[in-house]
């Protein structure tokens, strides 16, 4: 019998409307684990939008002080420590690939189209770049590789009054 995942990172650390596409993903992945702890890494400058996400138990970030190659072994340390048993990464680039390989992180789901994408143990056979689909849907797809229903996919995010 397979293992129960208990660890969930998603990976969206580029702009904000690529962001919001993913909140979508982050649903239905709690919905398929309601138990689970759910993370999301986001740039620095996300950090407060995701962290209105009512899905998400923590936002972790990857920007200023903490991008390129410079500080990547501490990096792939700060994921490492997080124990995640799969990471989605929804814009791949190969230094989080090879940053979520070195972690540790057990199922590492991303596109099969990049010269990095062996670093992905799940590789999702879609082009973006022929905009055939929405990018949630590209974003769904990827969430539908850890079984989530995506059939009837929702928007959730609180937006503060102040």
């Amino acid at each position: 019998m397979r293992r129960e995942l208990q660890r969930i990172l998603v990976v969206r650390t580029d702009r904000m409307g690529d962001l919001l596409l993913t909140l979508p993903a982050v649903t239905a992945i709690r919905r398929k684990f309601p138990g689970a702890f759910l993370a999301m890494l986001v740039h620095s400058s996300m950090r407060e939008l995701a962290e209105h996400c009512p899905d998400l138990d923590a936002v972790i970030t990857d920007g200023p002080g903490d991008s390129g190659w410079r500080r990547f072994p501490s990096f792939v340390e700060k994921i490492r420590k997080e124990r995640f048993d799969a990471a989605l990464i929804m814009h791949p680039t190969f230094r989080l690939a090879a940053a979520m390989l070195l972690a540790g992180v057990r199922r590492r789901i991303g596109t099969a189209y990049r010269f990095y994408s062996f670093l992905f143990n799940r590789p999702i056979r879609e082009h973006r770049k022929y905009a055939s689909r929405h990018e949630a849907e590209f974003n769904l797809s990827l969430a539908a590789d850890l079984g989530a229903d995506i059939s009837d996919p929702e928007f959730r995010l609180f937006i503060p009054d102040h």
